[in-house]
């Protein structure tokens, strides 16, 4: 376990250096270059949004950091409507292995913005803000998944029934561990799986086959060895779950989609997004995603 938990470490690649800064701000604190929902550029961010796909004015946001274990600190950012509805649900969203809260920020606007939704982001512990004197772990990620889902429901008062949990490629192991674990059984409204994968060993050997070695072996370990297994945990999924991957997906083949689809419970699964033509990093770009995404949030999720 120890290695294959070392090998799940490694696969995690923050940016260095970190694209973005902190400084404190009376009690709180706020991005070095006055960032705002309002001045949202881009910033680097991989992800690219349809055009059209929302409104910014009325959205606001806040800078926090929080313990997440040992004398780790973890920084998030909450971007939310100053608009106040009592249906409104926040996506807490658990990112990729190879960007930051400065690249994500962006991501996490227009997601609120298209979606009419509030939406709490976090830096695992070696990124971002997070990054010094900390190397990212897997272990590390399941904590900090921990902290902000403490923190959105103990500080920012929002239960697991306004909670839909968005997990984006690496970002699905913790959001598998927060719906199959640690939520479970607490009236979670729903969950996102985008672009995902069922264990880490077997994302790993995945895009090592597409990228290095054609003939190396697909496939996990036994669970119980494995790292982020998430296709053990989908079948202990007790929330409305959408399951989202491209066809020509350039990091994680469709299989994983596959075979997350049949280890969910029955009652859990609507009616996933799969497009032959869709990749790993374009999905949002795509229109009838956000309408197909919106349309779960505030219809098919449990309130």
């Amino acid at each position: 376990m120890g290695l294959v938990a070392s090998v799940g470490s490694k696969a995690m690649q923050p940016p260095a250096p970190p694209t973005y800064a902190l400084v404190p701000d009376g009690q709180a604190w706020r991005f070095d270059d006055d960032w705002s929902p309002q001045n949202n550029y881009r910033n680097g961010c991989p992800i690219v949004f349809a055009t059209g796909s929302g409104q910014t004015a009325s959205l606001a946001h806040t800078v926090t950091l929080r313990p997440a274990g040992g004398n780790r600190e973890i920084a998030l950012l909450h971007v939310y409507s100053t608009e106040p509805s009592p249906t409104r649900p926040t996506l807490l969203y658990s990112k990729g292995r190879s960007f930051d809260m400065g690249q994500l920020r962006f991501h996490c606007v227009q997601l609120a913005a298209s979606l009419d939704v509030n939406v709490l982001y976090y830096d695992y512990s070696g990124y971002g803000f997070n990054r010094l004197g900390v190397k990212p772990s897997v272990s590390a990620t399941l904590d900090d998944a921990k902290a902000a889902a403490a923190y959105l429901e103990h500080e920012l008062g929002v239960p697991p029934s306004q909670t839909i949990l968005y997990g984006f490629s690496l970002g699905n192991g913790p959001t598998a561990y927060l719906a199959g674990d640690l939520l479970r059984g607490r009236g979670l409204r729903g969950v996102v799986l985008r672009s995902a994968f069922i264990s880490g060993v077997a994302a790993a050997t995945d895009v090592i086959q597409k990228h290095a070695m054609s003939y190396a072996p697909v496939g996990g370990l036994p669970s119980f060895l494995d790292v982020w297994p998430v296709e053990r945990l989908c079948a202990r999924f007790d929330a409305p779950t959408l399951v989202v991957h491209g066809g020509r997906d350039e990091l994680l083949s469709p299989w994983h989609a596959d075979r997350i689809l049949r280890a969910l419970p029955e009652e859990t699964r609507v009616e996933p997004f799969l497009r032959d033509d869709m990749g790993h990093f374009d999905v949002e770009r795509r229109p009838d995603y956000l309408e197909r995404l919106r349309t779960f949030v505030h219809d098919e999720t449990t309130v």
